[in-house]
Protein backbone atom coordinates (compact mmCIF):
# COMPACT_ATOMS: atom_id res chain seq x y z
CA UNK A 1 0.00 0.00 0.00
CA UNK A 2 2.00 2.82 -1.28
CA UNK A 3 0.76 6.04 0.67
CA UNK A 4 2.07 9.33 -1.27
CA UNK A 5 0.36 12.80 -1.76
CA UNK A 6 1.89 14.30 1.92
CA UNK A 7 2.55 17.72 2.61
CA UNK A 8 2.81 19.72 -0.49
CA UNK A 9 0.89 23.02 0.67
CA UNK A 10 2.71 21.80 4.46
CA UNK A 11 5.56 22.64 2.69
CA UNK A 12 5.15 25.55 0.80
CA UNK A 13 3.30 26.90 4.45
CA UNK A 14 7.03 26.28 5.95
CA UNK A 15 9.16 28.19 3.66
CA UNK A 16 6.83 30.76 4.69
CA UNK A 17 6.93 30.43 8.50
CA UNK A 18 3.54 29.28 8.79
CA UNK A 19 2.67 26.24 11.31
CA UNK A 20 1.30 23.28 10.07
CA UNK A 21 0.49 20.69 13.11
CA UNK A 22 -0.68 17.12 12.08
CA UNK A 23 -4.00 16.46 13.59
CA UNK A 24 -4.69 14.46 16.31
CA UNK A 25 -7.01 12.18 14.13
CA UNK A 26 -6.69 11.31 10.52
CA UNK A 27 -10.02 10.44 8.79
CA UNK A 28 -9.71 7.50 6.06
CA UNK A 29 -11.81 7.64 3.16
CA UNK A 30 -12.10 4.79 -0.05
CA UNK A 31 -11.29 5.44 -3.26
CA UNK A 32 -13.33 3.99 -6.19
CA UNK A 33 -12.27 3.55 -9.96
CA UNK A 34 -15.24 3.71 -12.26
CA UNK A 35 -14.70 -0.42 -13.42
CA UNK A 36 -12.19 -3.05 -13.88
CA UNK A 37 -10.25 -2.72 -17.68
CA UNK A 38 -12.61 -4.74 -19.94
CA UNK A 39 -12.68 -5.15 -23.72
CA UNK A 40 -14.04 -3.61 -26.66
CA UNK A 41 -16.05 -0.23 -24.40
CA UNK A 42 -15.79 3.20 -24.25
CA UNK A 43 -14.17 5.32 -21.79
CA UNK A 44 -13.59 8.71 -21.59
CA UNK A 45 -11.14 11.04 -20.17
CA UNK A 46 -11.03 10.92 -16.53
CA UNK A 47 -12.36 7.40 -15.97
CA UNK A 48 -10.28 5.36 -13.70
CA UNK A 49 -9.59 1.82 -13.99
CA UNK A 50 -7.62 -0.99 -12.44
CA UNK A 51 -6.34 -4.31 -14.51
CA UNK A 52 -8.11 -7.19 -13.92
CA UNK A 53 -5.46 -8.89 -12.00
CA UNK A 54 -5.00 -5.92 -9.67
CA UNK A 55 -3.23 -7.89 -7.23
CA UNK A 56 0.13 -8.34 -9.13
CA UNK A 57 0.45 -4.49 -9.91
CA UNK A 58 -1.70 -2.47 -7.61
CA UNK A 59 -1.85 0.40 -9.84
CA UNK A 60 -4.58 2.93 -10.90
CA UNK A 61 -5.16 3.97 -14.62
CA UNK A 62 -6.47 7.18 -16.06
CA UNK A 63 -7.89 7.44 -19.14
CA UNK A 64 -6.23 10.45 -20.80
CA UNK A 65 -7.17 10.00 -24.55
CA UNK A 66 -10.62 8.48 -24.91
CA UNK A 67 -11.48 5.95 -27.37
CA UNK A 68 -12.36 2.03 -26.84
CA UNK A 69 -10.44 -0.38 -25.75
CA UNK A 70 -9.17 -3.37 -27.21
CA UNK A 71 -10.46 -6.86 -27.39
CA UNK A 72 -7.96 -8.00 -24.97
CA UNK A 73 -6.18 -6.27 -21.89
CA UNK A 74 -2.72 -4.26 -22.60
CA UNK A 75 0.09 -4.45 -21.04
CA UNK A 76 0.37 -2.29 -18.75
CA UNK A 77 3.13 0.29 -18.30
CA UNK A 78 3.30 0.89 -14.71
CA UNK A 79 5.87 2.89 -14.27
CA UNK A 80 4.57 6.47 -12.71
CA UNK A 81 3.14 8.46 -14.96
CA UNK A 82 3.48 6.28 -18.10
CA UNK A 83 1.17 5.73 -20.81
CA UNK A 84 -0.38 2.30 -22.38
CA UNK A 85 -2.18 2.65 -25.42
CA UNK A 86 -5.30 0.69 -25.76
CA UNK A 87 -6.70 0.10 -29.11
CA UNK A 88 -8.10 4.38 -28.93
CA UNK A 89 -7.76 4.57 -25.84
CA UNK A 90 -4.85 5.93 -23.96
CA UNK A 91 -4.29 5.11 -20.08
CA UNK A 92 -1.97 6.98 -17.64
CA UNK A 93 -0.79 5.66 -14.54
CA UNK A 94 -2.27 8.01 -11.99
CA UNK A 95 0.51 8.23 -8.94
CA UNK A 96 1.57 12.03 -10.58
CA UNK A 97 -2.01 12.99 -11.00
CA UNK A 98 -2.86 11.59 -7.18
CA UNK A 99 -0.54 13.73 -6.12
CA UNK A 100 -2.68 16.79 -6.18
CA UNK A 101 -4.96 17.05 -3.44
CA UNK A 102 -8.32 17.97 -4.84
CA UNK A 103 -7.59 15.44 -7.50
CA UNK A 104 -7.22 12.21 -5.38
CA UNK A 105 -10.44 13.29 -3.42
CA UNK A 106 -12.26 13.80 -6.34
CA UNK A 107 -12.23 10.17 -6.75
CA UNK A 108 -13.21 8.77 -3.01
CA UNK A 109 -16.87 7.34 -2.76
CA UNK A 110 -19.63 9.59 -3.06
CA UNK A 111 -21.28 10.09 0.01
CA UNK A 112 -24.54 7.67 -0.34
CA UNK A 113 -25.46 4.51 0.84
CA UNK A 114 -24.39 5.29 4.45
CA UNK A 115 -20.66 5.80 3.28
CA UNK A 116 -19.27 7.87 5.92
CA UNK A 117 -14.86 8.34 6.51
CA UNK A 118 -13.33 6.24 9.22
CA UNK A 119 -11.37 7.74 12.17
CA UNK A 120 -8.33 6.50 12.82
CA UNK A 121 -5.87 8.32 15.69
CA UNK A 122 -2.72 9.69 14.90
CA UNK A 123 -1.26 8.29 18.43
CA UNK A 124 -2.16 4.51 16.92
CA UNK A 125 0.74 5.11 14.25
CA UNK A 126 4.05 3.67 14.98
CA UNK A 127 5.70 6.23 12.77
CA UNK A 128 3.60 9.16 13.02
CA UNK A 129 3.24 11.98 10.82
CA UNK A 130 5.42 15.17 11.99
CA UNK A 131 5.13 18.39 11.53
CA UNK A 132 7.04 19.74 8.72
CA UNK A 133 8.22 22.95 10.40
CA UNK A 134 10.72 20.91 13.03
CA UNK A 135 10.83 17.74 11.91
CA UNK A 136 11.00 16.33 8.24
CA UNK A 137 9.56 13.12 7.41
CA UNK A 138 11.86 10.47 5.58
CA UNK A 139 12.71 10.04 2.80
CA UNK A 140 10.38 7.60 0.67
CA UNK A 141 10.08 4.73 0.86
CA UNK A 142 9.80 4.48 4.32
CA UNK A 143 6.98 2.65 6.19
CA UNK A 144 3.75 2.98 8.74
CA UNK A 145 1.12 1.01 10.27
CA UNK A 146 -1.69 1.23 12.06
CA UNK A 147 -2.46 -0.81 15.16
CA UNK A 148 -6.18 -2.07 14.73
CA UNK A 149 -8.91 -2.90 12.20
CA UNK A 150 -10.60 0.12 10.72
CA UNK A 151 -14.33 -0.18 10.11
CA UNK A 152 -16.60 1.77 7.57
CA UNK A 153 -20.29 1.44 8.19
CA UNK A 154 -22.41 -1.11 6.64
CA UNK A 155 -23.76 0.19 3.24
CA UNK A 156 -27.67 0.83 3.16
CA UNK A 157 -29.39 1.10 0.17
CA UNK A 158 -28.50 1.14 -2.61
CA UNK A 159 -25.22 0.71 -1.68
CA UNK A 160 -21.85 2.76 -2.92
CA UNK A 161 -21.74 2.51 -6.43
CA UNK A 162 -20.70 -0.31 -8.81
CA UNK A 163 -17.38 0.56 -9.29
CA UNK A 164 -14.50 -1.16 -7.14
CA UNK A 165 -13.26 0.18 -4.52
CA UNK A 166 -9.32 0.40 -5.00
CA UNK A 167 -7.19 2.93 -2.64
CA UNK A 168 -7.75 4.80 0.53
CA UNK A 169 -6.99 8.54 1.44
CA UNK A 170 -5.76 10.34 4.87
CA UNK A 171 -7.81 12.98 5.29
CA UNK A 172 -7.75 15.60 7.76
CA UNK A 173 -11.91 16.26 8.14
CA UNK A 174 -14.63 13.87 8.39
CA UNK A 175 -16.43 15.29 5.91
CA UNK A 176 -16.79 13.59 2.49
CA UNK A 177 -17.82 15.11 -1.34
CA UNK A 178 -14.10 16.62 -1.38
CA UNK A 179 -14.09 18.08 1.56
CA UNK A 180 -10.28 18.81 3.16
CA UNK A 181 -7.12 17.72 2.06
CA UNK A 182 -5.44 15.04 1.57
CA UNK A 183 -1.93 14.17 3.59
CA UNK A 184 -1.53 10.55 1.70
CA UNK A 185 -3.20 8.03 -0.14
CA UNK A 186 -2.46 4.60 -0.95
CA UNK A 187 -3.80 1.42 -3.20
CA UNK A 188 -5.54 -1.75 -1.20
CA UNK A 189 -3.87 -5.15 -1.80
CA UNK A 190 -7.40 -6.24 -3.53
CA UNK A 191 -10.82 -4.10 -4.95
CA UNK A 192 -14.02 -4.65 -3.21
CA UNK A 193 -17.40 -3.52 -4.95
CA UNK A 194 -19.97 -2.31 -2.37
CA UNK A 195 -23.17 -2.41 -4.67
CA UNK A 196 -25.65 -3.35 -2.24
CA UNK A 197 -26.69 -2.90 1.31
CA UNK A 198 -25.42 -4.52 4.18
CA UNK A 199 -21.66 -5.20 3.51
CA UNK A 200 -19.02 -4.23 5.62
CA UNK A 201 -15.92 -2.70 4.49
CA UNK A 202 -12.91 -3.45 6.76
CA UNK A 203 -8.77 -2.44 6.78
CA UNK A 204 -7.35 -4.69 8.46
CA UNK A 205 -4.16 -3.82 11.09
CA UNK A 206 -1.32 -3.21 9.07
CA UNK A 207 2.48 -3.76 9.81
CA UNK A 208 5.76 -2.46 7.68
CA UNK A 209 3.26 -0.84 5.26
CA UNK A 210 5.08 1.06 2.21
CA UNK A 211 5.01 4.62 2.02
CA UNK A 212 5.85 6.81 -0.59
CA UNK A 213 6.30 10.93 0.42
CA UNK A 214 6.29 13.86 -1.52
Amino acid sequence: MPLTGYGDAYSLKTLFGKSNSVPADYFIGLIQAKSIWTASTAFVVGDIVVPINFVSTNKIFRCTTAGTTGSSEPTWVTTAGATTSDNTAVWTEATPWFYVSSQVIAKEVAATGGYTRATLNNATLSTKWVDPTTSVPAASPASTNWGSTINFPVSTSPGWGSGPIVGFILADTSTTSGAGSVWAWGTLSAYITVASSGITVSLPATTGVTVTLN
